[in-house]
C-alpha cells in the first residue's frame, strides 16, 4: 500500500492455484483465462469494490482471510454448495457479467468456449451456449459500457425468459422446495 498512491483499503483479489491447471490436458493459458475471467465476474457483481472498514483490526483480517482459504481449498464442499442452488453466488446477475465477459475476450481473440468461463449445466442449467447466445446482441450493443451500467438495465428478454425457465425447473426438480420458496 505504500507504493499505491491513491490507497483505497482492500479491494479485490483473485489468486489462481496453477498447478490444477498444469495438469490438466488442456492448454494451460487459455484455462487461466477462463478461470481468471469467471473470478473476475465475482468481482464485478460487487456493489462495491472497496468498502471503508477503519476499525478492522490485522488479527480480523487474518481470521477472514484463514476462513476464506479453509472455504475454497475444499472445492468439492464448494461445488455441492453451488449444485444446491443456482441462485446463490452464480445466480442471473453472475452469469449476465460472466457471458459479456465472454464475449469481450472471443471479440479481442481469445478462442473460449463459453463453457470454459462456467459450464452452466453443472448447476443444472441450460447450456453454458445457450446464455452466451441469449447475451449476445446485448453483449455486442454495449461492448463499451461499464458492468454498473450493463446491470443498470432491464435484463435482456431472451436471456431473461431462459433463466427464469431453469430456476422454475430447477425449484421442480427439487422434493423438499416449493416454486416460489427461498
Amino acid at each position: 500500500k505504500d507504493h499505491i498512491p491513491d490507497w483505497r483499503g482492500r479491494g479485490p483479489c483473485i489468486v489462481i492455484d496453477e498447478l490444477p491447471l498444469r495438469l490438466r490436458r488442456f492448454d494451460y493459458d487459455l484455462d487461466f483465462v477462463a478461470v481468471a475471467l469467471h473470478e473476475l465476474a465475482h468481482i464485478l457483481q460487487r456493489d462495491v469494490l472497496y468498502r471503508e472498514r477503519p476499525n478492522v483490526t490485522p488479527e480480523v483480517i487474518q481470521a477472514e482471510s484463514d476462513r476464506l482459504a479453509a472455504l475454497v481449498s475444499n472445492e468439492a464442499a464448494l461445488l455441492h454448495k453451488n449444485l444446491a442452488n443456482p441462485l446463490t453466488d452464480h445466480n442471473g446477475e453472475y452469469l449476465r457479467i460472466a457471458f459479456h465477459l465472454h464475449h469481450r475476450a472471443v471479440a479481442i481473440g481469445q478462442s473460449l468456449a463459453a463453457n470454459m468461463i462456467i459450464d452452466t449445466t453443472a448447476y443444472g442449467l441450460s447450456a453454458s451456449e445457450c446464455y452466451a447466445d441469449a447475451i449476445a446482441e446485448e453483449a455486442a450493443r454495449t461492448r463499451d459500457a461499464t458492468f454498473r451500467e450493463i446491470l443498470a438495465t432491464k435484463f435482456p428478454e431472451e436471456f431473461s425468459r431462459l433463466w427464469t425457465a431453469d430456476v422454475v425447473r430447477w425449484f421442480h426438480s427439487q422434493p423438499d422446495k416449493e416454486v416460489g420458496a427461498t
